[in-house]
């Protein structure tokens, strides 16, 4: 193997596990969010696993770079079977078409799941492999950055900046796809210019496995839509809250939407104003909402009365605005 990757890929696969491992200790909740969220087998999330887990990616980067080499090998076939993991978990997550929240990084950033995660994660699984094979030479990392000499760096470059890319870079474009408007958004200050949409007649399957449009839900009351998910870090606030909204805002009916068939979902209440369940992505394809959590208001003249808005913070602020709307002022404890 040429010097510069024996020395380049375990030391950026240290570093990767040192961010990931950070990133889950300033936000335990999401990261066990992640587990749920990619059907993590159940014998290997139990809440001690879940809190041991950002320790033992701290304790393989420190293997991998100050560990005597017998040491350095057994962490570099642990990191090689934590990357595989990794890898099959998102895959899979992709191949199931599951909209969901990995909290791969746990703090730093949104981590939904999308193909550009697969392959992030597969180029990992190549760093992995690659820090193996260099602990299988015989030296410590120390020692070979010690008796390094100048060479074809230019490789250990390309594969930094690839790194950076696929990993810090995918999840700000994570975030910003998370934030970002539809096109159906009203403007941030001034509702009054918000241009009246007629309701779409989309059909939508109730909890209860009936079948009505948009339109019809919406005859008689209006309809608060939150889009949300069952492994999505940012929605849990906005999911707990749905009780008190619908206890300060009566005149409107405020109904979870999700992905997941009813039978497939923990959300799945058949009381009114029941879930529905968007498994066709009807209304996600019309209103442009696959960043979680989204929110849209419809109104009872037949046209949509706001929204959409996406993000953890804009969809609380949504809500906030219609309670203000109402004479009511409902927040987030």
């Amino acid at each position: 193997m040429p010097e510069a990757l024996s020395i380049t890929a375990p030391f950026l696969v240290a570093v990767v596990l040192l961010w990931s491992a950070v990133g889950k200790l300033r936000d335990p909740g999401g990261a066990a969010e992640g587990f749920t969220a990619l059907r993590v087998p159940g014998a290997l999330s139990r809440p001690w696993m879940i809190g041991a887990h950002p320790w033992v990616e701290v304790a393989l980067a420190a293997l991998l770079l100050v560990g005597p080499n017998w040491l350095r090998v057994i962490a570099a076939v642990g990191v090689l079977g934590l990357m595989l993991a990794y890898l099959a978990l998102v895959a899979r997550a992709v191949r199931r078409g599951d909209d969901v929240d990995c909290a791969c990084f746990g703090a730093w950033g949104p981590g939904r799941v999308t193909t550009r995660t697969v392959w992030r994660n597969a180029w990992l699984v190549v760093l992995a492999a690659l820090s193996l094979w260099a602990a299988l030479g015989g030296q410590s990392w120390l020692a070979e950055v010690a008796g390094s000499e100048s060479g074809s760096w230019v490789v250990a470059l390309g594969a930094a900046l690839l790194t950076g890319g696929l990993v810090v870079a995918g999840q700000v474009g994570e975030a910003a796809s998370e934030s970002s408007q539809p096109a159906y958004a009203a403007g941030d200050e001034d509702l009054g210019d918000y241009l009246r949409v007629r309701t779409p007649a989309v059909p939508v399957r109730l909890a209860d496995g009936t079948t009505r449009t948009l339109r019809q839900l919406s005859e008689s009351r209006a309809q608060l839509l939150l889009f949300v998910s069952e492994g999505c870090s940012s929605c849990v606030a906005i999911i707990a809250a749905v009780p008190e909204w619908r206890t300060a805002m009566p005149q409107i009916d405020i109904r979870l939407v999700v992905h997941a068939a009813a039978p497939f979902s923990h959300l799945t209440s058949t009381d009114e104003p029941q879930t529905i369940h968007d498994s066709d992505a009807w209304l996600r394809e019309t209103f442009d909402t696959r960043a979680m959590p989204s929110a849209l208001l419809l109104g009872v003249d037949g046209h949509l009365a706001g929204g959409p808005v996406s993000g953890r913070d804009e969809v609380p602020a949504f809500v906030e605005e219609i309670g203000e709307a109402l004479s009511v002022a409902p927040r987030l404890a």
